[in-house]
């Protein structure tokens, strides 16, 4: 991998300085996303489709390994195609904001691409392998978003993850649109592993997205999570409510203390405290 001080220090505070959108929680899910892939060898490419300024494509140049390629697919000057007016992919800044955040630029390619033409083939000829991430954040309309997914499905390694943005987002209700079309149209090609800062990730292996899910388990600590169905599937939705984690921290002591101090012992301790 890129040196740890440079991923950790983008995913600290550098990504701020990077104009586009990337919730802290997705940060962290991501990373350990990564660590799990790392920790069980699994090689590949990373691949976005619409990157903006680089915010979520920087981190994953970061977090490649040595020989891995990062491969950002974006209009970029051919906004006339930006039938939805998502993003406003920038090549120069994007190039500035990569050489401001250490990225190996040997190892990144840009192509100027509407991914509606784009396939999985072209995909694995640019990365020179599956990619093991692909973000999707193109086009928000039903139809592109559906082509993407089927494109990043297609392109992936076995175990790959897709990053989905914006599925929950009032804004793009043709994110969900076009993600439900796909799913229903390919019934168990992909299992979701979980939701959280806007984006829904993907995977194409049942055993894969158990051993993700277990990946997140000591983000439990940091963040409010829950399980929930998506696409009949069991997930991990993870959430941060900024001025609620006091109450949190109180609401898991009061569970703990109901849990090991018997009724009778907490009766006393009220009848001491004149309660």
């Amino acid at each position: 991998m890129m040196p740890r001080s440079a991923l950790d220090r983008y995913a600290r505070s550098g990504n701020t300085t990077v104009d586009g959108w990337l919730h802290p929680t997705a940060i962290d899910i991501l990373r350990t996303i990564f660590h799990a892939q790392d920790a069980a060898g699994l090689r590949g490419a990373m691949c976005e489709i619409g990157v903006h300024h680089g915010r979520l494509f920087i981190m994953l140049c970061l977090a490649a390994s040595s020989g891995e390629q990062a491969i950002a697919y974006d209009l970029f000057a051919r906004q006339d195609e930006n039938v939805d007016g998502s993003g406003r992919g920038d090549l120069q800044i994007l190039l500035r904001n990569l050489e401001r955040h250490q990225c190996d630029r040997s190892r990144v390619k840009a192509v100027q691409i509407n991914s509606l033409t784009l396939d999985a083939d072209r995909v694995i000829a640019d990365c020179g392998s599956r990619p093991r991430a692909f973000s999707i954040d193109g086009g928000h309309t039903a139809e592109i978003t559906c082509h993407d997914l089927a494109t990043a499905h297609r392109a992936i390694c076995r175990g790959g993850v897709i990053i989905l943005d914006d599925f929950f987002n009032e804004q793009w209700p043709g994110v969900a649109e076009g993600a439900y079309r796909y799913m229903t149209s390919q019934p168990g090609a992909l299992v979701p592993i979980a939701i959280a800062g806007n984006k829904v990730l993907l995977t194409d292996d049942a055993e894969w997205a158990e051993n993700y899910k277990r990946s997140l388990e000591g983000l439990k600590r940091k963040y409010f999570t829950k399980t929930s169905l998506l696409f009949g599937y069991e997930v991990v939705v993870l959430w941060s409510e900024p001025g609620n984690r006091g109450a949190q921290i109180r609401s898991s002591l009061r569970a703990w203390y109901r849990r090991l101090i018997p009724l009778s012992v907490r009766a006393g301790v009220r009848r001491l405290l004149g309660r």
